[in-house]
């Protein structure tokens, strides 16, 4: 079982904490980041920081996970080692993902703990780092990606329509293309087709001319089997073509050349229709 653990709860399993860290990590530190590990666990304002979930075999606390800012960053992150591969860590970790909003999250992680952050999607953001004894490596997990292909599709559909409003606005999200192209790599129709919504919406600013090295892999979508994503996709070039004219031609070329014939009937006079008005509009 999976639970949201309150203060008082989060106390008591500072003795799981300490007795992971010593056994698992301790061995690589010295004396002096052991101890500055210790007084972290037990300092009141650190504690009252903490978002924290537990995991129970019943009444019996066997591992914890504990953020910080809204959980954009994880600082406790122990299960106990007899319970080590049975997928509990996993479970901990999407208890968090489920309630946390932050773009990124950052983590610390031991040495030992690299490749079990890396397994959960976190990537090393920087060299390895010695404070005071205790040797970490800062790693990060890219959240927006992560929600726009939430397992619940009515979340992140939900995300997603967040992240259209917002790209209209600011340039937040223009940092993320290169992660939005890879999501028409899906297997997923609705994801693929998120993805180029996504990379479209950032034309306006696109000053680094990402566009044009992903543009031919983004215009293969006119291809595809299903006439909804089609139409979708059709629909967002007019926001690529309003924000950089200079694609018109390559785009009309796409255009031109989508079969009809493999579609419905009852599809084809739309599908015309959007591709007339793509095409009026340059």
């Amino acid at each position: 079982m999976i639970k949201r653990l309150n203060k008082t709860e989060i106390l008591n399993a500072l003795p799981l904490v300490w007795d992971v860290f010593c056994e698992f990590e301790a061995p690589n530190y010295p004396e002096s980041g052991k101890k500055m590990f210790w007084d972290a666990i037990h300092d009141e304002v650190y504690l009252d920081s903490l978002t924290a979930f537990g995991a129970f075999e019943e009444d019996k606390l066997i591992g914890i996970i504990a953020s910080r800012n809204e959980g954009a960053h994880v600082a406790l992150f122990f299960v106990d080692g007899k319970y080590h591969s049975k997928g509990i860590g996993r479970s901990l970790w999407n208890a968090l993902l489920d309630v946390c909003q932050a773009d990124f999250i950052t983590v610390h992680a031991s040495l030992y703990a690299v490749p079990i952050y890396e397994k959960l999607g976190f990537v090393c953001a920087g060299n390895e780092v010695d404070d005071n004894g205790i040797k970490y490596v800062p790693m990060v997990f890219n959240n927006v990606i992560h929600r726009l292909q939430d397992k619940d599709d009515k979340k992140a559909y939900a995300y997603f329509k967040e992240v259209v409003a917002m790209s209209a606005k600011s340039n937040k999200y223009y940092c993320f293309f290169e992660e939005f192209a890879s999501l028409i790599k899906e297997k997923s129709s609705y994801v693929r087709t998120r993805g180029f919504i996504l990379c479209c919406a950032q034309a306006k600013w696109d000053a680094d001319g990402k566009m044009v090295q992903s543009l031919p892999s983004l215009l293969e979508f006119l291809q595809d089997e299903k006439p909804t994503v089609v139409r979708q996709c059709l629909s967002a070039l007019n926001e690529l073509i309003l924000y950089r004219p200079e694609l018109s031609e390559m785009i009309k070329s796409a255009v031109e050349q989508i079969d009809l014939s493999k579609y419905k009937d009852s599809m084809v006079p739309l599908l015309k229709k959007d591709m007339e008005l793509l095409l009026n509009a340059m």
